[in-house]
């Protein structure tokens, strides 16, 4: 799967894969978490993801 699908529990590096993503020109990105803990990945990605995407 993950040749398909970007997998890691690094917000580093989702930040960074979103992105690349944003200078290629994407002006809307869906992200998807498939762990339980859908309160965690809101609380990493709103303190950490999205906050570096604005740099």
């Amino acid at each position: 799967m993950a040749a398909q699908v970007r997998v890691s529990s690094d917000v580093a590096q989702h930040a960074a894969w979103l992105r690349e993503d944003a200078e290629l020109g994407f002006d809307t990105i869906y992200v998807h978490n498939v762990a339980l803990d859908q309160q965690a990945f809101i609380d990493a990605f709103g303190a950490r993801v999205l906050p570096a995407l604005s740099r």
